[in-house]
């Protein structure tokens, strides 16, 4: 098939081609009505041979030489039509549209209806086949051919009648399927820039932000405190409970409460209330150093985190409070960065001592344990999941950026490729996590004081397709879940500023 294929992306051949199928196409029709006279005629045999036992006794003396030479041609039919509906599909014609519904039919049905006859009454083995000679006399005319069959009475094989309803539905939904694709590919192909539309002063330092789920609120630390805007109205809150300077924040999904890390090493629940202000709700003590990055999973019944003093630590929700379940230990130096994979049941990390930590959920204990430990020759301060088989890792040096993925056969994940990348020739920081939109199937990535923005393409390849760069590294943000939105806040402009995904 994949060589018929290549052959049909020369015209000629293409042409050639088809007049070779349409021949073939239209002998298969004379034959069909043939076999199918055949069919109809034995039909009425064994329907009066149940009524005559004589004759029926009469038919099974030829009954083996007749019924050989029937099976061959009902064979036949049996594998051509499927196969001719296979290659019309796959070189899928632009000359016309192909909506065929098949279902196909072969001897062994027949002759489970005559055996299952002999047990059962006379008018239980009549055939009615409707509308299959109607379409047949129609083929230069049409390119659907419909086989209708019914058998009141008599119990039809399910495993048949299943494959004759995907049988029916197949081209319909591999055509839905590649309209899907084109439409994807046509998106990915479209270049795109994320212009400045607005910027809102703020002298104190910004290394936090984050929006909720529709975009209607943005949260962003101002030192050791946090502002509330909302889109349209600005500033709406300020909120003044951590004692340091707040370096992690975190919008749910599912309602409008959001978590806040600190250098102060707690991290506070916000509960969001009716007058649309928020209020701590509590306070979680565990960790003995900064607060680097929080995450949940979909469901916000768990809460990880990862901090300066080398642990992640798990966090759990009971009784609508938060507890502390798990501590990860397997890092020596401070840990950077953490990224859930689409499934939510695997975990990586990375930090200060040079590794990438792989971490799987348990199913019957629920805990998280390290099944890979990757040594990087330079440490990094970010990385994440791109779905769950692939995950990229931005070292602080270097011009490239790394993709990982996973192995089958070894279950582990292995560096297959470098990502040029840009950072301004400059020192690295850590927070501004990268963050990938499944949606535009886009990866925010900070480096120095440049902001990458690569984007995955259908074939698999990783494109650079805009840097925006900053005067310092001091760079922080943060973007919409959709990705329309980019906000960022910088040293050198002491500025929040807000970007719009905007297609050329």
């Amino acid at each position: 098939m994949i060589e018929i294929a290549n052959q049909l992306s020369n015209p000629n051949s293409f042409k050639i081609f088809k007049q070779n199928v349409d021949s073939q196409y239209h002998q298969f029709i004379t034959e069909s009505k043939k076999l199918l006279g055949q069919f109809l005629k034995g039909n009425q045999i064994r329907s009066q041979s149940l009524k005559n036992p004589e004759f029926k006794l009469l038919q099974n003396i030829n009954k083996q030489d007749n019924q050989q030479k029937q099976n061959k041609k009902m064979y036949l039919l049996w594998i051509f039509l499927p196969i001719i509906l296979a290659i019309l599909c796959i070189i899928q014609l632009n000359l016309f549209q192909i909506s065929t519904q098949v279902i196909d039919f072969d001897q062994s049905i027949n002759s489970q209806a005559f055996n299952s006859s002999q047990n059962k009454s006379q008018d239980n083995d009549i055939f009615i086949i409707d509308s299959i000679h109607k379409h047949i006399s129609k083929e230069d005319n049409q390119s659907n051919i419909n086989f209708n069959i019914t058998r009141p009475g008599v119990d039809i094989n399910q495993e048949q009648i299943y494959k004759f309803k995907e049988n029916k539905s197949l081209l319909e939904k591999a055509q839905q399927n590649q309209k899907k694709k084109t439409y994807q590919q046509e998106q990915l192909e479209k270049s795109f820039k994320y212009e400045l539309i607005y910027s809102i002063n703020q002298s104190q330092w910004c290394g936090a932000i984050s929006f909720n789920k529709d975009s209607s609120f943005l949260i962003a630390s101002s030192e050791k405190n946090i502002n509330i805007f909302e889109f349209k109205k600005g500033l709406i809150q300020t909120l003044e409970q951590h004692k340091d300077w707040v370096t992690a924040l975190y919008f749910m999904k599912n309602s409008n409460d959001f978590i806040s890390g600190s250098a102060d090493k707690s991290i506070i629940i916000w509960k969001f209330m009716e007058n649309k202000l928020w209020q701590r709700k509590q306070q979680l003590i565990g960790h003995e150093s900064t607060i680097n990055r929080v995450i949940m999973n979909s469901k916000e019944d768990l809460i990880i985190s990862c901090s300066s003093d080398k642990t992640i630590k798990i966090w759990k929700k009971q009784n609508d409070l938060w507890f502390l379940a798990q501590t990860i230990l397997e890092h020596n130096k401070d840990v950077y960065s953490i990224s859930l994979s689409e499934s939510e049941n695997k975990l990586i990390s990375c930090g200060q001592d040079g590794q990438i930590l792989v971490m799987e959920q348990q199913k019957n204990n629920q805990e998280w344990i390290v099944i890979q430990k990757i040594e990087t020759k330079v440490f990094g301060y970010r990385l994440s999941f791109i779905g769950d088989n692939q995950f990229t890792f931005q070292p602080h040096r270097g011009e490239f950026m790394h993709l990982y993925e996973l192995n089958n056969l070894t279950k582990q994940y292995l560096k297959i490729k470098d990502i040029q990348v840009k950072n301004g020739n400059v020192e690295d920081q850590s927070l501004f996590s990268q963050q990938y939109i499944k949606e535009k199937s886009l990866l925010i990535n900070k480096y120095g004081r440049v902001i990458n923005l690569v984007q995955k393409n259908q074939n698999g390849e990783f494109l650079n397709k805009q840097q925006i760069e900053f005067g310092h590294y001091y760079l922080y943000g943060s973007v919409t879940d959709n990705g329309e939105y980019l906000v960022t806040w910088n040293s050198k402009n002491n500025q929040l500023q807000i970007r719009q995904f905007q297609e050329k």
